[in-house]
């Protein structure tokens, strides 16, 4: 029932593992550990919620609402990246659980927006 959606969580969990290969590809492993620290977190955030949609376990998503609350302060950024297409996918399920996914994966696509593939210094 949501495998599309499923797929697309874990596009977003793939494309932060490809910014760590690449990051650690530029730069020494101590100066990149704080930020591989933040990505395991939200993949492993990523992970509990495919899990619980593989299972149908919708019911359980109490831990959602800190979730929300660590990802909210942040600069609204254009969507970009799989957790806004995973947020539109969202749009085809009518359940509490999928409109607090949807919060949440906004959330979160800005806060990668600006946190993870943000760079200090512009290019020119």
């Amino acid at each position: 029932m949501y495998d599309e959606l499923i797929a697309f969580i874990g596009l977003i969990i793939y494309e932060l593992d490809e910014k760590i290969y690449k990051e650690s590809q530029l730069c020494d492993d101590y100066l990149f550990e704080d930020k591989r620290t933040e990505i395991a977190k939200i993949q492993n955030k990523l992970k509990k919620i495919q899990l619980c949609l593989e299972k149908n376990q919708l019911q359980d998503f109490s831990f959602f609402e800190t979730w929300i609350n660590e990802y909210k302060e942040h600069t609204k950024t254009l969507p970009y990246g799989h957790c806004f297409i995973a947020k539109s996918i969202c749009n085809r399920f009518n359940s509490p659980f999928i409109d607090t996914l949807k919060i949440f994966l906004e959330n979160l696509g800005h806060y990668i927006n600006n946190n993870i593939y943000f760079r200090e210094e512009p290019y020119l």
